[in-house]
């Protein structure tokens, strides 16, 4: 109810603007800018995330939502075929919230290069988050990763990692050869460790993204300890970055990118 208030505010503002006796051509302007100046406000009020990771192991067996069936089942037997063996798969340790994740973690046998596929869907919505992550370590700790998604992403790279992200849909195999070529052109690539506690080492890749917000400026601490909310900068840079022309200049040059490190393996 409140998201629905606030959401409404932007048509009251309009109305004030015509009410004092702006023309009309200033309040048509108000309303389609509000994502400019009201969407900052949105997510300043509106996004929260947990201060800690809250994962939990799930079996190979384990019943999952249908969607996230569906996309394992599409994309998991392509990784196994080009060499990939899975090592984990995670779901969200907290019950009954409004959004289900479902994380698998898969590591080569040669390359020592992981796979982390993730997907989330919101109850009461048809459409599903779908993430693939390819990642290389480097001599100095930072990772060279190759992503893509169907949704934007609001948080900024990390400065120390080289980072490809697409937001198309790809092809799995395309997506992989990509990273292979960045590997190859990246000096400091190293093999990554043979992963053993898989549970461990996803937590502590979560932890160390949240550290990373927090550094930034971006995030911080709720009025409580269990969450965390965006800083007043970090609400207006993380919209920008889902709006034109921004996120347009933004996959463009990523889907150019690919294209070229494509064109090395061929």
């Amino acid at each position: 109810m409140d998201l629905i208030i606030y959401r409404g505010i932007p048509l009251f503002v309009a109305f004030g603007f015509y009410y004092v006796g702006m023309p009309w051509y200033v309040v048509v302007l108000v309303l389609l800018s509000s994502v400019y100046w009201y969407g900052p406000v949105l997510v300043y009020l509106g996004q929260r995330m947990p201060a800690l990771p809250s994962l939990r192991p799930l079996d190979s067996d384990a019943a999952l939502p249908p969607a996230h069936s569906r996309y394992f089942d599409k994309i998991v037997p392509l990784l196994q075929g080009a060499g990939f063996i899975q090592i984990g798969r995670f779901g969200s340790a907290v019950e009954r919230q409004s959004v289900t994740g479902t994380a698998i973690l898969l590591q080569h046998q040669e390359t020592s290069d992981l796979a982390h596929l993730l997907i989330a869907t919101q109850e009461g919505q048809t459409q599903a988050a779908e993430t693939l992550v390819f990642s290389r370590i480097r001599n100095d700790g930072s990772r060279i990763l190759t992503s893509c998604s169907t949704v934007q992403s609001p948080f900024p790279a990390n400065p120390r990692d080289s980072v490809l992200r697409l937001y198309n849909r790809i092809d799995s195999l395309d997506l992989w050869r990509a990273h292979q070529a960045r590997v190859a052109a990246d000096a400091g690539a190293v093999r990554n460790a043979t992963v053993t506690d898989a549970l461990a080492f996803q937590m502590e890749l979560e932890k160390d993204s949240l550290r990373r917000h927090v550094a930034s400026g971006l995030w911080q601490q709720d009025e409580g300890t269990l969450f965390l909310r965006p800083t007043a900068i970090g609400a207006v840079l993380m919209c920008l970055r889902m709006l034109p022309p921004w996120k347009q200049i933004a996959r463009i040059h990523a889907w150019l990118q690919m294209r070229r490190y494509l064109r090395r393996q061929l």
